[in-house]
């Protein structure tokens, strides 16, 4: 019966955050902006860069206070923050930015970050010997929630009954309902049926169990900052490749409707990155996907630079799907490595903390579009990004325990 509501809850959570993943269809959302009120592509990439920043925000508050609040009451206030964001947007008159920044960048970033770090690490209280396939689950809902309503909120924004104000304003209620509906259904299970669900999930199996450190403990962890700087590193990967996807494709000859398609397989790549770095996790341990997930972000960049080179779109297209392949890889191995080195009793604050990588590597970027624009070209992008993933590899190697 616990085996059984274990499931019911990844599925929950699996739900929920493929509605709350909508924060990186900001590419889409924003189209409607720049056209109507004239606002520059810097002014927006702010909004953007601000909603990553309080995603940060946010988890860490949600890992600060979960031992104090309870998962219903984090879930209501991140869905008021939500959806407030969203209809707030939607009634935008274009005279100033700051009221955008403020509701989509604070307030659904912030919003977003809280509910995200609540489902991922309260899931996983019910999977204590599937970590990564359960992070690897909720990852794909995650990864995949700005293919499927990215695309559809670009077809509501484009019909002219509906428009993007109403678009702005259904994308705040939906996610709001669905996480207030989460608020109500999920829960922590109690210690008593988790040596349950602990028996169930193991037979015939042992788990090694691992010390617990507290965030304070981790954050004086020499491991701990080398695994900052690697995820970082790796993220920044990821991250660059797929802001200027499109852009990047049509400069190697990809049609309009090619690039646009690509985007998508790219999200598809992303989430089938985060399952199958948890169930790799799971199955072969901590090392080996560490170094698989270098060896990703190596093997994407040297495509990319090498399609680059030779403006050969096939393998930039196959460069520009493991790039996505990778972001995600990284991010559910990310999940499931806080919780092999450090333990899970400090779980949700520690993971909240090492995702704040996701502020410096999101700046990369911006940068990264600086330099395009200044040379015209991507090959200095690629070589930097190779280097990363070089380096990256090279402080992978050195994390060995926490």
């Amino acid at each position: 019966m616990q085996f059984q509501k274990s499931w019911l809850y990844l599925l929950l959570g699996f739900i929920i955050q493929l509605f709350i993943g909508l924060i990186y269809a900001w590419s889409i959302l924003k189209v409607p902006l720049l056209e109507e009120f004239h606002w520059t592509a810097t002014q927006l990439a702010l909004t953007y860069s601000l909603s990553i920043c309080f995603f940060a925000f946010g988890g860490i508050l949600s890992g600060m206070i979960s031992d104090k609040v309870n998962v219903r009451a984090r879930m209501l206030v991140s869905a008021l923050l939500i959806s407030s964001g969203f209809l707030i947007s939607a009634c935008l008159d274009g005279r100033s930015t700051v009221p955008l920044h403020i509701a989509y960048g604070v307030f659904v970033g912030t919003g977003t970050g809280i509910v995200f770090n609540t489902v991922i690490s309260e899931t996983m209280k019910w999977f204590p010997n599937r970590k990564g396939l359960c992070s690897g689950v909720l990852g794909i809902g995650y990864g995949l929630s700005s293919l499927l309503f990215g695309n559809i909120s670009a077809q509501l924004i484009d019909n002219p009954i509906v428009g993007w104000r109403a678009t702005y304003a259904l994308l705040g209620v939906s996610p709001g309902f669905i996480v207030l509906l989460g608020a109500i259904l999920m829960r922590t299970p109690r210690e008593t049926m988790d040596n349950a669900i602990i028996s169930c999930h193991m037979e015939n199996m042992a788990i090694e169990e691992s010390r617990n450190y507290s965030s304070k403990e981790m954050l004086h962890r020499f491991s701990f900052w080398k695994l900052f700087i690697f995820f970082t590193l790796l993220a920044s990967i990821g991250s660059t490749a797929l802001s200027f996807a499109k852009e990047y494709s049509i400069t190697l000859g990809g049609s309009e409707f090619f690039s646009l398609n690509l985007v998508g397989v790219i999200s598809v790549c992303n989430g089938l990155g985060r399952i199958s770095a948890g169930i790799l996790f799971d199955h072969c341990g901590m090392p080996v996907t560490k170094l698989s997930a270098s060896g990703i972000g190596i093997l994407s960049t040297m495509l990319l630079l090498l399609a680059t080179m030779q403006s050969n779109l096939v393998l930039g297209s196959v460069g520009l799907c493991l790039s996505g392949f990778s972001y995600g890889y990284s991010g559910s191995t990310l999940a499931t490595v806080v919780s092999a080195l450090y333990g899970s009793k400090y779980y949700a604050s520690n993971f909240s903390i090492l995702m704040t990588h996701l502020v410096p590597a999101s700046t990369t970027a911006t940068l990264a579009g600086l330099l395009v624009a200044s040379t015209g070209s991507y090959i200095s992008i690629f070589m930097i990004l190779l280097l990363f993933s070089l380096v990256g590899l090279i402080i992978n190697l050195n994390i060995r325990k926490a």
